[in-house]
């Protein structure tokens, strides 16, 4: 990862964490289709700290690094086809379009 991907990816986590604001799904969704970096990165950040739990909601076929364009798309695509959902946590909704879109073998969660 080049090192401002990891200043973003570092900023992004601190945003998680932090009480004062929670991004939602339309933010997400309007950076997304603005092209922001922030989006890919967002969806990025959050996919790595998904994949590395110890009980992962979603199974992905590849190395996150280098597949983040297709990470975005699953999660633009979702956004999209579920506006009903944009008023949640961008974290919720990344995590179920990922779910949706790369689900484990075998999983029933």
């Amino acid at each position: 990862m080049a090192k401002s991907n990891l200043i973003t990816a570092a900023i992004l986590l601190a945003s998680l964490s932090s009480p004062v604001h929670a991004y939602t799904g339309s933010e997400l969704k309007d950076a997304c289709d603005r092209e922001s970096t922030w989006c890919t990165d967002y969806i990025g950040v959050i996919s790595d700290s998904m994949i590395r739990s110890a009980d992962p909601r979603y199974c992905l076929p590849f190395t996150p690094t280098t597949a983040y364009q297709q990470l975005r798309d699953s999660v633009t695509k979702y956004l999209n086809e579920h506006p009903e959902e944009l008023h949640r946590s961008a974290a919720a909704v990344t995590t179920d379009a990922l779910h949706l879109a790369f689900p484990c073998k075998g999983s029933a969660k």
